[in-house]
């Protein structure tokens, strides 16, 4: 006769096409074996009710004991009762005792990871600390892990908080004690609610955020900036600390006076992207580009604020087939020049849709302002949009490249002299444009910037003018000693002529066009330049930005807009930095071309 089905079938239904089992609480679809179906129910189904989970667990508890009885009868039934057999009784049981303790341990072990593992997904990826209480995704982590009890956003944000936000701190100050030399960049902004901060951005040699600090009540003066960034030099060290790279705000500007006459030391360099920002909103205010980019912004507004018109706009450019979001209009902000030219790109992207919705009766532009609608029919305006886009291509590639973690001096220099090549060049440029550009490039100057250029791997070292390379070697005798400048030069002209040694293979120069200028120089060189090597390491690591990128400040933005209703500030700053260090992109990239002739400003 066949065996009656065991009990735990009770809780399963059968597939008996495939011989599996499928579980009546959670649905899961598993093989029909009868000890795994009993493990599913006691360990891992997240729907089991507790009366069911504990009969399972009893009934294995009381097969293990009369598993262990079984075995006590069958040793107590021996003849001969020896000391080995004794003896080896004992290590049996100290063995199972051990493991008991090794399962209690990793149990611990792995719901401490979960917990850290799930902290560092919401924190990470900017979610809201209350998802952790959502019921959707408290049933994921049943799922996930059966056995882990989440925690309340309570805890979430005070202890675990804590816990990832000093993890992190100490790695970030353990790589400032490895480096014997850092870039500290300073930057005083405010959230998008009116919360002040200060963020500090370390590079030594890959960026991270050393301090996130809110300054609540406190004005941003000069004086203020002062003490905070004088506390910020001294809790790293003084001597570690040899550049600033600050913003260009009149308090800011100030205050790094005032450290420079207190620390002789320190080289302060001024933030290239807040000042092209400003060269930007200048250029964008001119007559001859505000007219123009001003109608876009009009056109990109109505459609935006009428779901009427924004649904006809979608259903114009899925027909046309040119892209697969479903409004790709973008809207300008005039104090963020990137989105203004942006503005501009898509209106021109979507020229096709509005010809369109022009020839269509269905009234998608009736209410448009008659002047708008004659400048989507014209021919002509659409021309001068064209031109727009031409002129001002080259300044989209220098803000895309400021907007990444990471944008070194060397590459903003390469950026700009291909801009002001193309401001000399461009037929019918306007010339305020050119007055402004060499007037804002005057302010963005410094020779760090032609030494960073000068030891980049990737451009040709006669890409450098007369002036802008003594400029550079007066850069080298500041940042080196008298003793070690005359190795340090002999070295650079080894290094510029590349004709001996290790700079006379021209895989050497080939391998700069595939990774970072610091990994080649740390890589490839090894030995043969110490002093050179030492500062271009250095000199590299140079940000031209003092902050954080712009699409991270809309992401804090947007996180600290979603968490300010049960995180104090104290809170809401931990968080910024933990997310900002736990995102922040360190690889910095290879990539401009080489150039081939002396580009000067």
């Amino acid at each position: 006769m066949p065996r009656p089905p065991d009990s735990v079938w009770a809780h399963f239904r059968r597939d008996d096409a495939q011989r599996r089992a499928i579980c009546k609480f959670c649905h899961h679809n598993m093989v029909g074996l009868v000890t795994r179906m009993r493990v599913h129910l006691s360990k891992r189904c997240p729907e089991c009710p507790a009366s069911v989970r504990a009969d399972m667990l009893a009934s294995d508890d009381g097969s293990k004991k009369g598993s262990a009885a079984a075995a006590a009868a069958a040793f107590l039934s021996l003849d001969h009762v020896t000391p080995n057999s004794i003896k080896m009784q004992s290590v049996v049981s100290s063995d199972m005792k051990q493991k008991k303790r090794k399962s209690y341990s990793t149990d611990l072990t792995d719901k401490h990871d979960v917990q850290s593992y799930v902290s560092k997904a919401i924190m990470g990826a900017g979610l809201p600390v209350t998802v952790i209480e959502d019921p959707s995704f408290q049933r994921l982590l049943k799922r996930l892990a059966p056995s882990y009890q989440p925690c309340t956003t309570t805890a979430l944000i005070s202890s675990q908080l804590d816990t990832e936000y000093h993890e992190i701190q100490a790695r970030v100050r353990a790589d400032i004690n490895d480096t014997a030399s850092i870039c500290l960049g300073v930057e005083s902004w405010s959230l998008l609610h009116n919360r002040s901060v200060l963020s500090y951005m370390v590079y030594a040699p890959t960026p991270s955020v050393y301090t996130f600090e809110g300054t609540r009540e406190h004005v941003h003066s000069s004086d203020m900036l002062f003490q905070r960034m004088e506390a910020v030099l001294l809790s790293i060290g003084l001597e570690r600390v040899s550049t600033l790279v600050v913003d260009g705000s009149a308090s800011m500007k100030d205050a790094s006076d005032l450290l420079v006459a207190k620390y002789q030391h320190l080289t302060i360099l001024p933030s290239c992207a807040h000042a092209f920002d400003a060269l930007m909103q200048e250029l964008l205010r001119l007559p001859v580009f505000h007219s123009l980019w001003s109608v876009c912004k009009q056109i990109t507004t109505y459609f935006g604020q009428n779901h009427l018109h924004k649904a006809r706009f979608s259903r114009v450019a899925a027909e046309l087939n040119i892209e697969d979001v479903p409004f790709g209009l973008v809207d300008a902000d005039e104090s963020h020049p990137a989105s203004v030219l942006a503005c501009v790109w898509a209106l021109e992207r979507y020229r096709h849709v509005f010809d369109v919705l022009l020839a269509e009766d269905f009234g998608a532009l009736d209410t448009l302002d008659l002047t708008l609608r004659e400048k989507l029919s014209n021919l002509a305006w659409w021309g001068n949009v064209a031109t727009f886009k031409a002129v001002l291509a080259p300044f989209v590639d220098v803000l895309d490249a400021m907007d990444a973690d990471f944008c070194s001096l060397a590459t903003f220099y390469y950026k700009f002299t291909l801009l002001w090549n193309h401001v000399q060049t461009f037929p019918s440029m306007p010339p305020d444009c050119t007055r402004l550009v060499g007037k804002h490039w005057a302010k963005m100057r410094h020779p760090a910037m032609y030494t960073a250029f000068l030891l980049d791997p990737r451009f040709p070292p006669s890409s450098l003018g007369n002036d802008e390379m003594q400029e550079a070697l007066s850069c080298l005798k500041q940042l080196s000693t008298p003793t070690l400048f005359a190795n340090l030069i002999s070295e650079l002209t080894r290094y510029t002529g590349r004709c001996t040694g290790v700079f006379a293979d021209d895989a050497v120069w080939e391998s700069a066009k595939h990774c970072s200028p610091l990994h080649w120089w740390k890589g490839f060189l090894g030995s043969s330049c110490p002093h050179l090597q030492a500062v271009a390491i250095r000199v590299l690591c140079f940000p031209a930005s003092s902050g954080i990128s712009h699409a991270k400040r809309t992401k804090l933005d947007a996180v600290d807009a979603a968490n300010a209703a049960v995180m104090n500030d104290d809170q809401a700053n931990k968080a910024a930095y933990v997310y900002l260090n736990m995102n922040m992109n360190t690889e910095l990239k290879a990539g401009a071309p080489f150039v081939s002739k002396a580009l000067c400003i």
